[in-house]
């Protein structure tokens, strides 16, 4: 059965032992897919007869492990460096959850005393902003 040149591409990626290979590049969340660190547009438009050009590319550099989430996120935006593509996702990342960032602090006792809707919807949230911090400041030391 014949590979696809994508599925070359990723085993490439898979083979090299990626640091966050089963990671999101931007996000710390579990990879479901492959981004374009450079969109395809952008690619395309890019030299093909330069054999450095086409080096880099055969080996996937251009291609990262991403959340689905996050690679909508970035859209077709252009960066040349892994970091400043997750500088955007992430501040795309904070407007979208500011609302839970934002969210004052619950002490156990007071979610406790609440009804048990309210209770769920208290620790859903609690729980979102947990997550969202943590995918804002991805990679973490």
């Amino acid at each position: 059965m014949k590979r696809t040149v994508k599925e070359n591409i990723y085993n490439q990626i898979y083979n090299r032992k990626f640091k966050w290979f089963n990671d999101c590049v931007y996000c710390g969340e579990k990879a479901t897919e492959l981004d374009h660190v450079m969109p395809l547009d952008v690619v395309s438009k890019l030299d093909t007869t330069d054999e450095e050009t086409i080096d880099a590319l055969g080996q996937g550099l251009s291609l990262v492990p991403s959340c689905s989430e996050c690679n909508r996120m970035a859209g077709a935006e252009p960066f040349d460096l892994i970091r400043d593509k997750r500088e955007y996702v992430q501040n795309k990342i904070r407007k979208k959850y500011a609302k839970y960032l934002n969210q004052v602090h619950w002490e156990d006792w007071e979610i406790d005393e609440l009804g048990p809707n309210m209770k769920q919807e208290v620790t859903r949230s609690l729980k979102l902003k947990k997550t969202t911090q943590l995918r804002i400041t991805f990679p973490h030391n």
